[in-house]
């Protein structure tokens, strides 16, 4: 998946590159191979990184705001701290995945597949999560107020102490998801009385 051994701005693009720190603020990353690279505090900013393979990558603490993710292939990488307000991620493959404490504000991930991801303290306000697949997600403690969760799949969720202000929940789905107050919805009854 994507080319092999490239330089950009500098530095040598490939798996496992130790890349800490690099500059890559608006590099055009297309289809780079980063699986198990070394990102982090990395500036990228408004780079191009669509249909990259991030797998593994170690992108703790790195700028990604406004960032092109559409399309690129993130299992198990690890964003602590990470900062992706207003990153594209539409069609981007991030299961499992550590979002832990991530700035996710206004990101656009629409039809995502986070099942199984670490989102836990995460800022997700006013996030396009529309279709997203946030099956087994941990989303304690997040900020999702106001975040579009259109059709999207919180099946075995855990939502404890997320903040859900001005979420429309009508076209959620969530079976065995804990809720904000603990309480578990076991199916669509429980979640129309719940009060946000």
């Amino acid at each position: 998946m994507g080319f092999f051994c490239k330089k950009v701005n500098g530095y040598v693009i490939k798996p496992g590159a130790n890349l800490t720190l690099a500059n890559f603020s608006g590099a055009n990353l297309t289809g780079a191979n980063l699986n198990k690279a070394k990102l982090n505090d990395a500036d990228l900013t408004r780079a191009i990184l669509t249909l990259a393979d991030l797998r593994g990558a170690d992108l703790r603490g790195a700028d990604l705001r406004g960032a092109d993710l559409r399309g690129a292939f993130l299992p198990h990488a690890d964003l602590m701290d990470a900062d992706l307000r207003d990153a594209n991620l539409s069609g981007a493959t991030l299961y499992r995945a550590n979002y832990s404490r991530a700035n996710l504000r206004g990101a656009t991930r629409t039809g995502v597949n986070l099942s199984g991801a670490n989102l836990s303290g995460a800022t997700l306000s006013r996030a396009k999560l529309a279709y997203a697949n946030l099956t087994g997600t941990a989303l304690g403690m997040a900020n999702l107020s106001g975040a579009d969760l259109t059709g999207a799949d919180l099946t075995r969720a855990n939502l404890v102490g997320a903040n859900l202000s001005g979420v429309d929940t009508s076209r959620l789905f969530m079976f065995n998801t804990i809720m904000p107050d603990g309480r578990i919805a076991l199916d669509i009854g429980t979640l129309r009385e719940f009060r946000w």
